[in-house]
C-alpha cells in the first residue's frame, strides 16, 4: 500500500466515525436540539459567572472546569434517557407518564441553571436578590454540598 491508499483509508474511517457520531445526535437528541442549546447556553453563562466569581475570590482551579464538563455529560445522558422512554414506549398510558417525566426533568434543570445564575450574578453585584430568595438560595446551595 502506498501513502494514497493509507489517507483514503483514514479519510473514510473518520468519516465513518464523524457520520456515526451525526447519525446518534440526530436520532437521540435533534427531537430536544431547542432545550439542549438553551441549556448548553445557560451551562455557559453559569460558568462564565462561576469563573468571575472564583477569580475574583482567588479560587480559580481546574476542577471547577472539570465539574462542568461532568454538568453537561449528565445533563446529555439524562435528556437521552428520559426522551428515549417515551420515544421507545407504544403504550399510550406510559407513554403520556414518560412525557410527563421529559418535562420534570427538563424543568428541573433549567430551573437548576437559573437558580445557580442568579446566585452568582447576586455575589458578583450584577443583580440584588432580596433577603428571602438570598436566604433560600443559602439553604438550597448547603443541601446540595452536603
Amino acid at each position: 500500500m502506498n501513502i494514497t491508499d493509507y489517507k483514503l483509508a483514514l479519510a473514510i474511517s473518520i468519516g465513518t466515525i464523524i457520520g456515526s457520531i451525526g447519525s446518534l445526535i440526530e436520532v437521540y437528541l435533534l427531537a430536544e436540539y431547542k432545550l439542549f442549546i438553551n441549556i448548553f447556553i445557560l451551562v455557559i453563562i453559569d460558568t462564565i459567572l462561576g469563573v468571575i466569581t472564583a477569580y475574583r475570590n482567588k479560587t480559580i482551579s481546574s476542577t471547577g472546569f472539570s465539574k462542568v464538563l461532568t454538568k453537561l455529560v449528565v445533563y446529555i445522558l439524562l435528556i437521552i434517557a428520559v426522551n428515549q422512554g417515551h420515544i421507545n414506549n407504544p403504550n399510550a398510558g406510559i407513554m403520556t407518564l414518560m412525557i410527563w417525566v421529559d418535562n420534570v426533568v427538563y424543568g428541573s434543570i433549567l430551573v437548576r441553571e437559573i437558580l445557580s445564575i442568579l446566585e452568582k450574578a447576586s455575589k458578583l453585584g450584577i443583580i440584588t436578590l432580596p433577603a428571602k430568595i438570598k436566604e433560600r438560595l443559602a439553604i438550597f446551595e448547603d443541601e446540595v454540598t452536603k
